[in-house]
């Protein structure tokens, strides 16, 4: 019962700081949904026993009762707080344009991260393998072509650049 007198009582006196940067990254799937698994987790661990419980009521009460006090520092910096606010906001948008994952759903952006790495691998290697047969044909034409001692030095040459 003092638990909710204690949170209706912050409510109440509390002018929150609305930040839009936060509000917006919650919005994300992928950090959305960790705030989900989060959440349950927590409720799970706290209904699991009794001394659990009490001690992470007396936790929450803890920061209730520091949010009450860093109340009114928090609103002296209220102002470098929003600008604060809005340059994260910006970067956010940056974040939206130029790395859409952050915006896709946790599903569609482990799909993205696992073949990605997997089709940059496959070039890769392809690249090494068409250099490799590359290499391997010129030496094989210019062993074909028996070419005097002249040209001897420059197959040594290549064949150390290769290995």
């Amino acid at each position: 019962m003092s638990e909710n007198r204690d949170s209706s009582q912050f409510e109440r006196s509390t002018k929150y700081i609305h930040l839009q940067s936060i509000r917006r990254i919650s919005t994300w799937p992928i950090i959305n949904s960790t705030i989900d698994l989060t959440s349950n987790l927590y409720g799970k661990i706290k209904d699991s026993n009794l001394p659990t419980k009490l001690l992470l009521e007396s936790a929450e009460h803890s920061v209730y009762k520091a949010a009450l006090l860093v109340k009114p520092v928090a609103n002296t910096f209220e102002k470098p707080i929003r600008i604060a606010d809005c340059m994260i906001c910006s970067t956010i948008d940056f974040l939206g344009e130029h790395m859409p994952t952050v915006i896709q759903t946790p599903t569609k952006t482990s799909k993205i991260i696992i073949n990605v790495p997997v089709k940059q691998t496959i070039d890769c290697f392809k690249a090494v393998s068409d250099y490799g047969v590359e290499k391997i044909n010129h030496f094989y034409k210019i062993q074909e072509q028996n070419l005097p001692d002249e040209n001897e030095n420059e197959i040594k040459t290549e064949l150390e650049t290769c290995g």
